[in-house]
């Protein structure tokens, strides 16, 4: 089923409905997937140097009784 659209004239032109309903495409659509790629790459860096200290620490938990006598 075809839509009718108007152009900037005010002028009828019919376009297909799978035409109709794509957007565009191209070099902007290239440049928001880049940025917001590098943007959250620096998020999760921020992130995790401000938590780097929390994740070196290293704390030995005895093993309780109970899981060693099942072996």
């Amino acid at each position: 089923m075809a839509q009718v659209i108007h152009d900037r004239n005010g002028d009828h032109i019919e376009v297909e409905a799978t035409e109709a309903r794509q957007g565009d495409k191209g070099r902007p659509v290239l440049w928001v997937l880049m940025f917001s790629t590098v943007l959250a790459a620096i998020v999760l860096l921020a992130a995790w140097a401000f938590k780097s200290d929390d994740l070196a620490r290293t704390e030995h938990t005895p093993v309780p009784a109970a899981a060693d006598a099942g072996r």
